[in-house]
């Protein structure tokens, strides 16, 4: 009788000690961090145009830019509010060019002209779901202020009979700011690791108003992110 009482309070000890561990442990675990970073992949579309001084007076010179990729750095302000910093840079290079003959037998000549833009993009973004935030999948409605530090260089060439030559070419460069709205749906893979499919439904050039409605096309993005 005396040794069955006495296993069961070595028992109870090692039990209540086990608690006491795990309530400990618990305490003193670090809090979850609210840093995380990510990449997004998308094919959104900025059209920018810079203010340009010439003979002939103000002009505006311009072109389309496409950071395909973004690295970012964000905040959970809240369980239902994140804000992101992001970061992205392109080149793009077009040039289009006709042949023709000033004579019928004479020699070929080529006109061409080339723009070359390029240009850091820096996105603002806010996320904010109405929802449930503790859901594996989650609606966000998105709001980004986006800035575009680039430059233009525009050239209009004519080649033929073994020389070229440049009828014209422009310099810009400056910054234009653009408002992004759109929807996100976030999905949790763990407790790291959120992946997300993005909507980008408005866009607009708030540095030289409306431009072509092209370019207010809906786009598309997909990312990832990562707890720090």
């Amino acid at each position: 009788m005396r040794n069955s009482i006495c296993a069961t309070l070595i028992c109870l000890l090692f039990a209540s000690a086990a608690s006491a561990q795990t309530l400990d442990s618990l305490k003193t675990s670090p809090p979850e961090s609210k840093w995380y970073v990510g990449v997004g992949l998308s094919n959104i579309n900025y059209f920018v145009a810079f203010k340009s001084r010439s003979s002939s007076g103000i002009t505006y010179q311009g072109g389309n830019l496409r950071p395909w990729t973004t690295p970012h750095l964000g905040y959970r302000l809240s369980d239902r509010l994140n804000i992101e910093v992001g970061v992205g840079y392109r080149r793009s290079v077009v040039t289009s060019a006709g042949i023709y003959r000033k004579e019928e037998d004479g020699p070929s000549f080529t006109d061409e002209i080339r723009n070359d833009i390029r240009g850091w993009v820096i996105p603002v973004t806010l996320q904010y779901t109405p929802f449930n935030p503790g859901k594996r999948f989650q609606l966000y409605g998105t709001a980004k202020l986006v800035t575009v530090f680039g430059s233009v260089h525009n050239e209009y060439s004519t080649s033929g009979e073994g020389a070229k030559t440049i009828n014209s070419e422009a310099n810009a460069s400056g910054v234009n700011t653009y408002f992004v709205g759109g929807l996100l749906l976030k999905y949790r893979i763990n407790k790291r690791i959120d992946g997300y499919i993005e909507g980008n439904l408005i866009q607009k050039n708030l540095s030289v108003g409306d431009q072509s409605p092209f370019f207010h096309q809906p786009t598309l993005g997909i990312g990832l992110n990562v707890k720090l």
